[in-house]
């Protein structure tokens, strides 16, 4: 049999006078396809919108259905994110009906490419719980929440890219051209974060003189409920930040939506590859 995906030579012969089984990969595509839109598109776009489009303004709105453009935006693309990966999961679990990938009979690489997929399984299911119980603005442990969501939610985009390489060799067919795609994003990944943390740090304005204490990396979140809801949370509430000067907003804007489109193109190419042997 002709395999589409490296299945190790002791199981193809492990009997000798029975035809091959025609395996069906289907599952297995659609566990590398769900990865590589989940981090590629959702997670890097969900990422860079909460760490530099807090003071955003689309058409001279700060606020989208009554809470912050960004806050909107970053839940949606991380839930989906979120939501893709646990879909991955249980696609390739089903596949390999509930096995874990053996070390001596896979190798290296796909052993490797289990463990780094199941931290980022991980990460990307605690996200949203975190993000449901995090603590009030000011609170003594908020500090603590902001770490450890910003950790696993970046620690997971990070991973996703060997990952994702580790992912090619299991393929027989296109890693010339996957290895080649996944070098270029890497590349760009690397170049778009990098781009946004020098405007970042460039421009950065000085903190309001208004006596309020925040720790969510110069945004304020005071409570402006006035009954102890999160702002973010609060119906018809979302946190008052000054917008950003116009060309640095609409420049940000550009430089995000040319992400936007260059990553949506990476997983789009992607997907085609791994789904067309």
């Amino acid at each position: 049999m002709n395999s589409p995906i490296n299945i190790p030579a002791q199981l193809m012969n492990s009997t000798i006078s029975t035809p091959a089984p025609v395996v069906d990969f289907s599952l297995a595509r659609a566990h590398g396809a769900c990865m590589v839109v989940s981090w590629i598109f959702f997670g890097s776009n969900g990422i860079l919108m909460a760490r530099h489009f807090r003071k955003i303004r689309v058409g001279g709105r700060e606020q989208l259905c009554g809470e912050a453009i960004w806050f909107q935006i970053h839940r949606s693309f991380m839930n989906l994110a979120a939501f893709l990966t646990l879909l991955a999961f249980l696609f390739i679990y089903t596949f390999a009906h509930g096995t874990w990938v053996s070390k001596q009979l896979y190798g290296q690489r796909a052993f490797t490419h289990s463990i780094m997929g199941i931290i980022i399984v991980v990460f990307s299911q605690i996200q949203p719980w975190m993000a449901l119980f995090r603590c009030h603005p000011g609170t003594r442990y908020r500090t603590v929440f902001n770490f450890m969501h910003r950790f696993t939610g970046i620690s997971a985009l990070i991973l996703s890219v060997p990952t994702i390489f580790l992912g090619i060799y299991f393929l027989t067919y296109h890693q010339k051209a996957l290895i080649a795609l996944l070098s270029l994003w890497t590349v760009w990944i690397i170049a778009i974060f990098g781009t946004f943390e020098y405007i970042y740090w460039r421009y950065k304005s000085p903190p309001p003189n208004n006596n309020v204490h925040n720790a969510d990396g110069g945004v304020p979140m005071t409570d402006i409920s006035g009954n102890g809801d999160d702002p973010l949370t609060a119906p018809n509430v979302s946190p008052i930040v000054p917008g950003e000067n116009s060309p640095m907003n609409n420049k940000k804007l550009a430089l995000y939506l040319v992400h936007f489109s260059v990553s949506l193109g990476f997983a789009i190419a992607i997907v085609v590859l791994i789904c067309k042997p």
